[in-house]
């Protein structure tokens, strides 16, 4: 496993401002009429309702979801944020296919779900 390219390419995403972080704004922004979300990504320690929500708005709204092995501390870490992030969103299709490749590579994805698309 390469760790590091993985923390690499979510910071390139954060630095591109192609990464919205927070359970929160990413289901406000798959909701949103001008969604331009294309890969979700929950942390291994999400709480059940967090996990839930998020997986009932991508399947509503055909989005691509994964669940990394990463927990919520390293991910906030990752993005340069503090504290804990459950999920985040990728809103760049490049970015968001090199990181699918990416982590399927690596097999660090702990489950990996597309609906309808």
């Amino acid at each position: 496993m390469n760790q590091s390219k993985i923390c690499g390419m979510l910071g390139l995403c954060r630095k591109a401002g192609k990464l919205i972080a927070g359970t929160d704004l990413v289901v406000e922004a798959i909701r949103s009429k001008k969604s331009m979300v294309k890969l979700v990504l929950l942390s291994a320690d999400a709480s059940d309702n967090t996990v839930k929500k998020v997986r009932n708005c991508c399947v509503h709204h055909e989005k691509k979801l994964c669940v990394l092995k990463q927990d919520g501390e390293l991910l906030a870490k990752t993005i340069g944020k503090t504290g804990v992030i459950s999920a985040c969103a990728i809103v760049d299709e490049g970015l968001a296919k090199a990181l699918m490749a990416l982590l399927s590579t690596n097999n660090e994805l702990e489950e990996q779900r597309e609906e309808n698309g």
